[in-house]
This record gives C-alpha cells, structure tokens and sequence, in this order.
C-alpha cells in the first residue's frame, strides 16, 4: 500500500543528477532537506555504502552525484568517449598520478565540436576523500588499483597550484 501511494519509493530511493529516482538503488536510503530517509532493503550496507581501498574510504552518494552522471557506472559513458574511464591511461597506470590530477584540477580537450570539460573537485574534497576517488576507479575501471594516498595528494596540491 504505501509503494502504491509512492511514499517508500520516493522518499528511499537515491536520485540522480536530474532528479530522476535511481531505481538502481531502489529503497537503498537517500538524505532528503538534511533528514535521512533509511536504506529499507535487506542490504545492511545501504547507500552511502563505503567501499574501502586500504585505509581510504569512498562514499556511493558523492560518486552519484559527481561522477556517475557524466562516467556511467560501467565507467562507459553515455554523454561522450572522452568521459569513458575504462581503457582511459590515466585510469590504467598504477601510479594514479595524472588520475588523481584529473580530479583535483579538472581538465579540458579541445575537439572537433568544442571542448569537453571535466570540472576540477580539488576544492570540494579532500586530499584522503581525492585518494579515494583515485584508488577506487582505478580498482573499479582500471588494469590494477592504484595506492595513492592523501600526502602524495597533498603533494601534487602544492606542485599544482605553483
């Protein structure tokens, strides 16, 4: 009854960058206006999930919202090649350097049609939560993961801003 009336679907389910529910995650739980609707499946997990790669943590919802949109969760994206992470170099060396770099600093690839543009996050996350995001797509998409940890990232903050 309360499905029908779409009290548990609406107010459980994560959304997507336009709004839309992520029926992916169906009843996994979302924070709605600062209130915290509860994962109400049998995962114990639920949204927000972490996943952990050593001892860096990476939060579901913020690749929902940041990175998912444009990379797809296969990490093939719909949007445009240039956004595909799968067989990208920079997601397949080990070292994680130039990924990490992506995603502090942004980046920008002139083509035939424009530009495509990643927007920089180096100010909206934090060295560990950057490590993370580096160590969990190169895991997720890449040949091998990657051991970037926050000081290198702190590291490559000051050579970047030089």
């Amino acid at each position: 009854m309360v499905e029908g009336l779409g009290h548990c679907g609406d107010r459980h389910t994560p959304r997507s960058l336009a709004q839309a529910l992520d029926n992916g995650h169906k009843f996994k739980g979302e924070a709605i206006d600062g209130w915290r609707a509860y994962n109400i499946t049998a995962d114990p997990l639920g949204p927000g999930r972490v996943e952990r790669f050593g001892n860096h943590r990476i939060f579901e919802h913020r690749s929902r919202r940041h990175c998912a949109s444009c990379h797809g969760w296969s990490g093939v994206s719909s949007l445009t090649g240039y956004a595909t992470l799968t067989g990208s170099r920079a997601v397949n060396d080990g070292s994680g350097v130039n990924l990490a770099m992506i995603v502090l600093a942004g980046e920008r690839r002139p083509n035939v049609a424009g530009a495509v543009t990643m927007p920089a996050f180096g100010a909206a996350y934090s060295d560990t939560e950057i490590a993370a995001v580096a160590n969990y797509v190169s895991a997720r998409f890449g040949a091998a993961p990657a051991r970037v940890s926050p000081s290198s990232i702190a590291q490559l903050r000051r050579v970047s801003s030089k």
